[in-house]
């Protein structure tokens, strides 16, 4: 590190002294310099660095002086400055732009406290020696004065802290199981925990596994350790000693104070704790102590109507006494005759409607006949309430959501709508989401992302289908799966099967056209059931009608999942064609 006094300082400090005005510079400038060699010597001529090469300015917090003929300069860079890397200082007197005074070092980084990463301080000193330098910058205070060393205050606050927890504590205390030793194999693990040992709180965030043999000592050694520049912070050893080792406290060749306390003892028979209890728990089993003694003893004075005591009790119902309790007997005894339940009240019965209302009175029972009067009864099974339905679905019973109409299955969903639906007509439509144009039961049930939907037509045909994500209202809705049910079936003209049939599997149907004679468009003709998913493959013959020639096919123009749409087409010598029916086979999913 090479530093030096600039000849501006020179000139400057000359008319300052002439002008009787102070010659002390004011302000600190670091910088980062490419290239600077900082053990070369430095050009007293050197200027301050360029803008860009400027990374941080700061006031001199503290100077004084050192004898007559040197001064001291201060800054102190905190936590919250930074980040940043310098190798050159300027001092600087601000109002004049006057580089005073040069150092460089080798690149240094200053870091602020982020995102819990704690930063550094940094104190850097310009001491600046010449003939008559207190007297030019008319500096009297001395550097003693604020250049104090806080480490020893430092510790002495960790100290003072330490002993109270020590005076608190005592010399170890354990919470709960923490640090606890337990056999774990052919090893001890130490359980995780918190303790209180020499004074400094020790917590063990993780179990431990150490070896161990019969006579062995498991232990913790705690020290508080740390430097001027970091934090200072609890450290935790676990080791084993044989049970006549030296288990006192010491101190390390680097100054640091560490307390030993014993966990466990390692026996043939099992580990023999060690811990000692902390002063909460100690407390408690006191306290618990004393009062089991104290339930105990029999030396206790007897109560009496003014002081608590023991007392006697009595299953007396004719007694005066006051120095007896009743007994649940006594007191059972004494309300039947009150109430002459052997009579059931009928004595209030037969005294008339203003004795029963009296009575009513007196028992605080008009509060509970009122709200009798609006309760459900049992044997009515709810055909006592307005809507039978909503009861039911408000005490989480499957409720009928009624007649579907025109609604659109997409849109049935919601937690409201949970339960059962029927449609009574076959006049559905696609865009209303139907998985067969069928009459039948939507049953509406809670499952994944929501809800699942389960449609059966009047003729036995079961679909469901689920939602692919959250419920939005409309859906997601997967595609409708038929469920077969494995049976016989009977195959009409117009039909379809399932290969195989469960859901999943590929559908093949087929069924005949309307009786065309002559060139046009036919369709759409809706398929038996609608595909699941997609028809991928459609074909049309020809079915001739009558005894004349027929001339006349049909071509296949467009299929979705529903329906295929023809255009019949004629043929031939320009002779008049005959009437023909198309048969159709489609397949799809």
């Amino acid at each position: 590190m090479a530093t030096v006094i600039t000849r501006a300082f020179e000139h400057w400090q000359a008319g300052q002294v002439l002008n009787n005005l102070p010659a002390r510079p004011d302000t600190i400038i670091f910088a980062h310099v490419p290239g600077l060699d900082p053990a070369a010597d430095i050009n007293p001529d050197e200027g301050i660095p360029a803008d860009g090469q400027i990374v941080h300015r700061d006031v001199v917090a503290q100077y004084g002086m050192i004898n007559d003929s040197a001064v001291a300069y201060s800054v102190v860079l905190d936590t919250r400055v930074g980040d940043f890397t310098f190798n050159w200082i300027g001092l600087v007197d601000a109002a004049s732009n006057t580089l005073c005074m040069i150092v460089h070092t080798p690149a240094q980084q200053k870091i602020a406290t982020a995102n819990g990463v704690q930063g550094n301080n940094i104190t850097r000193t310009f001491l600046m020696e010449f003939a008559g330098a207190a007297e030019a910058s008319q500096i009297t205070v001395s550097a003693q004065t604020w250049q104090i060393d806080f480490s020893a205050r430092l510790r002495g606050i960790d100290e003072v802290c330490r002993l109270a927890n020590l005076d608190y504590y005592g010399h170890a205390a354990f919470f709960g199981d923490g640090f606890s030793v337990s056999k774990d194999g052919d090893k001890y693990r130490v359980k995780a925990g918190l303790a209180y040992v020499g004074g400094i709180r020790a917590l063990l965030a993780d179990d431990a596994l150490l070896e161990a043999a019969t006579g062995n000592v498991v232990y913790a050694d705690v020290s508080y350790q740390g430097s001027v520049l970091s934090e200072f912070a609890p450290i935790i050893h676990l080791g084993v000693k044989d049970s006549a080792g030296d288990f006192d406290d010491y101190t390390d060749a680097n100054g640091f104070a560490h307390y030993i306390t014993p966990l466990a003892l390692i026996t043939a028979s099992g580990e023999e704790d060690k811990r000692d209890a902390n002063p909460f728990d100690k407390a408690i089993d006191d306290i618990n102590a004393a009062l089991k003694e104290h339930a105990k003893s029999r030396d206790h004075p007897d109560a009496t109507l003014s002081e608590k005591g023991f007392i006697q009790l009595s299953s007396a119902v004719d007694s005066d006494s006051e120095t007896h309790a009743a007994t649940s007997k006594a007191v059972k005894t004494a309300n039947d005759a009150a109430l002459k339940i052997a009579n059931n009240l009928s004595e209030i019965a037969a005294a008339g409607p203003p004795a029963v209302l009296a009575a009513i009175t007196n028992l605080n029972l008009l509060t509970t006949i009122n709200s009798a009067k609006g309760a459900l009864q049992l044997e009515k099974n709810l055909s006592d309430v307005a809507s039978p339905a909503a009861a039911l679905k408000s005490i989480g019973g499957f409720a009928v959501g009624g007649p579907l109409d025109s609604k659109n299955l997409n849109l049935i969903g919601n937690a409201d709508e949970i339960g059962v639906w029927y449609q009574i007509t076959d006049a559905v439509t696609e865009n209303n989401n139907y998985p067969v144009r069928a009459s039948g039961t939507l049953l509406v049930t809670p499952s994944a992302y929501g809800c699942q939907q389960e449609y059966t037509s009047y003729s036995g045909l079961k679909f469901v289908r689920g939602l692919s994500a959250a419920w939005n209202g409309s859906g997601p809705w997967q595609q409708w799966q038929q469920i077969s049910a494995q049976q016989p079936k009977a195959v009409t003209t117009s039909d379809y099967i399932r290969i195989p049939d469960v859901p999943g599997g590929l559908i093949i149907q087929w069924f005949a056209g309307n009786t065309s004679m002559g060139e046009a468009s036919m369709g759409p003709l809706s398929f038996p059931i609608a595909f699941p998913s997609a028809c991928i493959f459609s074909s049309v013959s020809t079915l001739g009608n009558g005894t004349g020639a027929c001339d006349q096919m049909f071509q296949v123009t467009s299929t979705n999942r529903n329906s295929i749409t023809l255009f019949s087409q004629v043929f031939g010598s320009g002779s008049v064609p005959g009437t023909a029916t198309p048969l159709i086979l489609v397949i799809g999913y």
